[in-house]
């Protein structure tokens, strides 16, 4: 996230818990979807020979773009925008899959559908069992 928009916007618990980006109300990180928070985000995020254009809904490897499911661009997405954070499971279903009830093996096979295409960097998102995941890999924002 931006420095500009990190200074305005706090991260709080919402109301039911979650964690999110708050400003003196209901979390608009999980209760808008991606949409939303798209326009929040930075231009780009840039980590190893990978780059997350979020308002283009583009990643490119090298330069050169990468075929990407929606679901697995927004888990993406939200993994970036939290490095360094465990982000749980619940808020990634509400996240990706905004006012919709979904089972779990919808996001595990998300997530192996995100680790498949990102080939030898999968290793950058680790599964904290029993939590969620978070994305480990240092990267830096454009835009």
């Amino acid at each position: 996230m931006s420095a500009c928009l990190q200074e305005q916007w706090q991260e709080a618990p919402a109301e039911d818990g979650r964690l999110g980006l708050e400003r003196g109300g209901p979390s608009l990180l999980w209760e808008s979807g991606p949409a939303l928070y798209q326009d929040l985000g930075p231009m780009e995020f840039r980590f190893g020979r990978w780059c997350l254009v979020p308002r283009a809904r583009l990643l490119l490897r090298d330069a050169r773009p990468v075929e990407l499911g929606s679901r697995a661009f927004d888990l993406l997405h939200l993994l970036l925008s939290r490095r360094g954070f465990v982000v749980e499971k619940t808020a990634i279903v509400n996240f990706v899959w905004p006012n919709t009830i979904v089972e779990e093996s919808n996001l595990r096979f998300q997530m192996a559908t995100l680790r498949r295409v990102l080939g030898d960097d999968r290793n950058l998102i680790k599964t904290i069992p029993g939590r969620g995941y978070i994305f480990a890999a240092e990267y830096k924002l454009a835009g």
